[in-house]
């Protein structure tokens, strides 16, 4: 049932939201993992933490630096 308060589109809204944010960390989390031998444990543990527990910021940091700071120098 509907909630007279509120409209649907604003419920339908959020909801994408929600779900592009559960992507996002999702495909961080597989990237750390993936990562996690050129990382070593307490490095891929700490971009873990970090996705997880700061939303938004974390997933975008390593997306952003993590990853990047990872790639090989080429000349």
């Amino acid at each position: 049932m509907p909630s007279p308060l509120l409209p649907t589109a604003y419920d339908l809204l959020w909801s994408l939201a929600l779900l592009c944010y559960l992507g996002l960390v999702v495909a961080a989390l597989v990237s750390v993992g993936r990562s996690g031998r050129r990382l070593g444990p307490a490095t891929t543990l700490g971009w873990s933490l970090a996705i997880l527990l700061l939303p938004l910021l974390g997933a975008g940091a390593w997306f952003m630096a993590g990853r990047r700071s990872m790639a090989p120098l080429t000349d």
